[in-house]
C-alpha cells in the first residue's frame, strides 16, 4: 500500500509528540529538507535539530555530495536525529527516531559495500538505510509501527495536504515578518458550525488525478529504462563470465542468489534515483 508525503509526515510527527518531542519547522534551512527542532518546552531532546525522512519502501534515503563512499550527506549535518518514517511490507507504517551520526555512517558503510560488490556500476548520489538487512539493529529506535488507515478520498487527500501547507508558510511568514520563533505563532480558524467550505473541489480533484497521470508515464518511461539497464547489466556479467571461465576454468563463479542480490540492489538503485529525478522535475 502507498501512501502519500504528507500522510507519512503527519504519522512521524505524531510519534514524535507522543513521545515527549513534538516538533516544530526550523526556519535555517529550505522548507523542502524537511528540518524540524524539537520544541523547547519537549519532556525530551528540547532543541535537538531533526531531519524527517519519509519512503513508501521499508527504508530510507538521503542524498550525497557525489557518488564516492565517502562523500558527505550534506543534509545529515549539523543534525541531531533523523526522523524516518517508512512503510514494512505488510503496509504498516514504522516511525524511527535515529541519531543522525549513526544514519550517516550506515549510509556510507551500506553505499561503499555496494559499489564493491558491482565493481563500480553503483555510481550514485543516492544513500540508503534498508531496514530488512537488519531489523533488529534499529529495533530500540522504532518509536511506533501502525497498521494500514482506511482508504480516504483522493479529493479530500489533496484538500488536507494543501491546507496544512497554506498554514505552515502563513505561520512562517508571520515569524518572519514581526521576528519571532515559529512556535510562538498561532493560527486559529472559526469555521461555520457544519464544518470548513471547501473551495473548488473539483478542481483539486482534477489536479490530483492529472498528477498521476502524468507520474504514471514518467514512472512508465523509467521501468523502461532500468529494463534496458538490466538487460545491459546481465550481458555485461554474461560476457565477463565467458573471459573468466577461458582464463581460469578454475575461478569459482558467484552464487546464482549472490548475482540476484545485487541485480536487486543496482535496480533498487536505479528506482531511486529515477523517483529522485521525476521529483526534480516536478
Amino acid at each position: 500500500m502507498a501512501y502519500d508525503t504528507k500522510t507519512l509526515r503527519e504519522a512521524g510527527k505524531a510519534a514524535l509528540t507522543a513521545a515527549g518531542m513534538p516538533l516544530e519547522l526550523d526556519t535555517s534551512g529550505h522548507g523542502a529538507n524537511q528540518l524540524y527542532r524539537v520544541r523547547a518546552d519537549a519532556e525530551r531532546n528540547a532543541g535537538k535539530l531533526v531531519r524527517l525522512r519519509t519512503n513508501n519502501r521499508w527504508a530510507i534515503l538521503d542524498y550525497a555530495t557525489g557518488p564516492q563512499a565517502s562523500a558527505p550527506i550534506e543534509q545529515l549535518e549539523g543534525v541531531d536525529y533523523v526522523c524516518g518514517v517508512c512503510v514494512n511490507p505488510q503496509g504498516e507504517i514504522e516511525v524511527y527516531f535515529i541519531p543522525a551520526g549513526r544514519v550517516d555512517a550506515h549510509m556510507k558503510a551500506e553505499h561503499k559495500a555496494f559499489m564493491e560488490r558491482t565493481e563500480g556500476l553503483g555510481d550514485s548520489k543516492v544513500r540508503i538505510l534498508k531496514f530488512r538487512s537488519a531489523p533488529s539493529s534499529y529495533a530500540e529506535f522504532k518509536l511506533r509501527q501502525m497498521p494500514p488507515p482506511a482508504a480516504s478520498s483522493p479529493r479530500l487527500s489533496v484538500l488536507r495536504g494543501q491546507f496544512t501547507e497554506l498554514m505552515e508558510r502563513a505561520q512562517r511568514n508571520v515569524a518572519d515578518l514581526f521576528g519571532v520563533p515559529v512556535n510562538a505563532v498561532r493560527i486559529s480558524i472559526d469555521f461555520p458550525p457544519h464544518g470548513p467550505e471547501l473551495v473548488a473541489p473539483e478542481i483539486a480533484a482534477a489536479q490530483y488525478h492529472e498528477r498521476i497521470r502524468i507520474q504514471e508515464m514518467v514512472e512508465e518511461i523509467e521501468r523502461d529504462q532500468i529494463e534496458i539497464q538490466r538487460k545491459k547489466l546481465e550481458a555485461d556479467r554474461s560476457a565477463s563470465a565467458k573471459e573468466e571461465a577461458t582464463a581460469d576454468c578454475s575461478a569459482s563463479a558467484k552464487s546464482e542468489k549472490e548475482e540476484l542480490e545485487e541485480a536487486e540492489d543496482y535496480i533498487e538503485q536505479l528506482e531511486a534515483d529515477s523517483s529522485a529525478r521525476a521529483k526534480e522535475g516536478a
